[in-house]
């Protein structure tokens, strides 16, 4: 069932990430006490990742109950996600990573709540009850409904860790209950070894992989009422700020799924923990201090809630990024002019007419980049250790394309757009994206501007409008890398390393000047069709484009609205879907295959050669109708709060040729956010 494999790989994201651990729990049964407790409150306030699941058994029924549960179900599908099973236990398996608890095991029994959670004490000793170097992950899970199910379940999770070949170790009782220490097999005899420690306390399964973290949440199952509220997570500003702002006000609406993370935090755990698998300590440059000396660690928390068949929409979820400005030094304040996403103007958002029905995806946003080019400065010149370097830069790189760039991007209006299409049949350049960036006037004066930054760009004519064609194998980038190459910044190992070619997210650019806005597409014949109105009808009065948007309208304060987002799933996935299915995505042009491609080219072919795909997509449908009919519209909407962003977004349900001839017939208007 692919229900399993993705409420599985939901919890193991995070354990996956920080190498996770081996578990197996003491045959006994759990103390009872009345007072109920949730996972947020029993873990102390240096948890730096956190995923909650209240009631697997009711995510399984809501998520069966949503047409991607019934695709998850459909028999033509069962062979590519049987594959994709084997594929991901052979990852596993070569990674070294054994789980003694399994999330298919756990299922068999009536549990409450299902935690996974990773802890990194404050480097002051003591900090949360928690000593210095202590770092782990933590799993819980609520077993305080059944007694016989569990007892079973810890029989047969021993038995696997014995056939792991884990030894098991004598250790006296802590707090009252019985403690099962497993000594696990290493993977070569260079590394230390590793440890697992499992029991059971006031109705709760723990796990642990650190001895000093789990000692400390055992004391606190074993002595609730003796807990301080302020040393748990769920009395933390940022966990509570963000818990606050993603709670589903709707009507009978619970999150199925709850997420938080310290980003800090959370890159120090997983960096600790990966040191682990090194003998010797690794050398790496300190980015993460210069991000935080420049104010970056104002996002002090993000985190969310996911719910199923809400009744009114097949998925919904919230985000929210706690980033506060309260007492902020003015060294770092830059950082908030960085990220100025406020809709001051009160654009509504809403596509363009020359945004045609046809297209498989729309985003639009506002961004005062002005803003944003005047504040980078601070960030690039901490990164390069040179106070000034950015600004000397900006001069150089203006001087060699013969551009005034700040005052060219004065011209932008601080709105931005993209609009995608899969063009079918689907090959590995079907899929055409077009940017869109609003201007404020003098439109000749940026066309003027960018014909002149890219000297080898072709001046052409698409759609008897003037045009720039640019090739970007051709464009090496070759004085931006010379300029950004600072030796003192880099690692003598990254000195040596041979040179990585120009990354570019498109082989070609398109790029006119139309009324007031500056076009880039990565294909001509669409950029002369959004061009020329070829498409049919427009996208702001198609049918579902109308239901997402007052779906979101009504979730969200359409006046605070910075982002906007839609897309027609079955569109968007399909160029991709045909591309995994003939096993091209390594050659694909699509935007996820270049972004694969780049992330995961071979050692040293200077990303020539074609990336070896590595899903096995021949056992998926030939037929993609099958998989089509299943996806729904989606989008999502993102609101400038007053300490963050919030943002909020739903699927709903695919509707059938005839519901949507009725659903038109009712003529809905379009909320705007003006």
């Amino acid at each position: 069932m692919l229900i399993r494999v993705s409420i599985f790989c939901i919890l193991f994201a995070l354990a996956t990430t920080c190498q996770c651990f081996d578990a197996t729990v003491a045959a006994q049964d759990a103390p009872k006490t009345n007072k109920k407790i949730s996972s947020e409150q029993l873990l102390p306030a240096t948890t730096k990742a956190w995923v909650s699941i209240p009631d697997i058994k009711k995510l399984d029924e809501n998520f069966l109950n949503t047409q991607i549960g019934k695709l998850a179900q459909d028999k033509q599908l069962a062979p590519f996600i049987d594959s994709i099973k084997l594929q991901f236990k052979g990852w596993l398996k070569q990674r070294n990573m054994r789980l003694g608890v399994k999330m298919e095991n756990v299922r068999d029994i009536h549990s409450g709540e299902i935690c996974l959670a990773g802890i990194m004490p404050d480097a002051r000793a003591g900090a949360g009850g928690l000593g210095r170097g202590s770092h782990g992950v933590v799993f819980l899970v609520d077993i305080s409904e059944t007694n016989d199910e569990t007892r079973e379940l810890l029989k047969k999770i021993e038995k696997e860790m014995i056939a792991l070949g884990a030894e098991k170790e004598d250790t006296p009782d802590i707090h009252g209950s019985k403690v099962n220490k497993w000594k696990l097999k290493r993977p070569n005899r260079l590394k230390k070894s590793k440890y697992a420690y499992q029991t059971t306390s006031n109705g709760w399964l723990l796990a642990s992989d650190n001895e000093n973290i789990f000692r400390e949440i055992l004391r606190r199952l074993a002595f609730l009422d003796q807990l301080k509220e302020n040393e748990s997570l769920a009395a933390q500003a940022a966990f509570k700020n963000v818990a606050e702002k993603t709670r589903f006000h709707e009507d009978k609406v619970d999150a199925e799924i709850r997420w938080f993370i310290d980003p800090f935090g959370y890159v120090e755990l997983a960096k600790a923990i990966a040191d682990e698998e090194h003998e010797f300590k690794q050398r790496s440059n300190d980015w993460m201090g210069v991000l935080k000396k420049v104010g970056f660690d104002a996002i002090q928390g993000v985190g969310g809630s996911v719910a199923f068949s809400t009744g009114k929409h097949e998925a919904l979820h919230r985000t929210f990024v706690y980033m506060p400005n309260e007492n902020i030094a003015p060294e770092k304040s830059s950082v908030f002019g960085l990220f100025d996403f406020k809709n001051r103007q009160k654009a509504n958002l809403v596509p363009p007419v020359f945004v045609p029905n046809d297209s498989s995806g729309y985003f639009a946003g506002t961004w005062d980049m002005t803003k944003a080019l005047k504040n980078a400065g601070n960030v690039v010149d901490a990164f390069l250790k040179d106070p000034g370097q950015f600004e000397k830069i900006l001069q150089e790189l203006s001087q060699h394309m013969n551009v005034n760039i700040k005052d060219v991007m004065s011209k932008f209006a601080n709105e931005m757009l993209i609009v995608a299409e899969s063009e079918l049949p689907a090959s590995e350049e079907s899929e055409h994206v077009l940017f869109a960036i609003k201007l404020n006037g003098d439109a000749k004066y940026v066309y003027d501007n960018v014909k002149r930054g890219w000297p080898d760009g072709i001046e052409i004519k698409i759609a008897g409008f003037n045009g720039i064609e640019i090739d970007a194998e051709e464009d090496d980038g070759e004085y931006e890398n010379r300029i950004f190459d600072d030796p003192d910044f880099m690692d003598e190992e990254e000195e040596t390393e041979e040179e990585e070619s120009q990354f570019n997210l498109f082989k070609k650019r398109f790029i006119v000047v139309k009324d007031d806005y500056l076009l880039l597409a990565n294909n001509r014949k669409y950029m002369e069709d959004i061009l020329l109105k070829k498409g049919v009808g427009e996208l702001r009065n198609a049918e579902d484009f109308t239901r997402v948007t007052n779906a979101l309208n009504a979730l969200s304060k359409p006046e605070r609205v910075s982002f906007r987002q839609f897309s027609r799933s079955d569109r968007v996935l399909r160029t991709n879907y045909e591309m995994i299915r003939k096993g091209k995505m390594g050659a694909s042009q699509t935007v996820l295959a270049r972004l694969l491609n780049r992330a995961f080219a071979q050692p040293n072919a200077n990303n020539v050669a074609p990336r070896n795909q590595k899903i096995d997509g021949s056992k998926l449908p030939e037929d993609y109708e099958l998989i089509a009919r299943y996806l729904g519209p989606t989008g999502w909407v993102m609101e400038t709060t007053e300490d963050g962003w919030l943002a909020t977004g739903c699927v709903l349900k695919k509707m059938s040729k005839r519901e949507t001839v009725a659903n038109k017939a009712k003529k809905p208007a379009l909320l705007r956010n003006d």
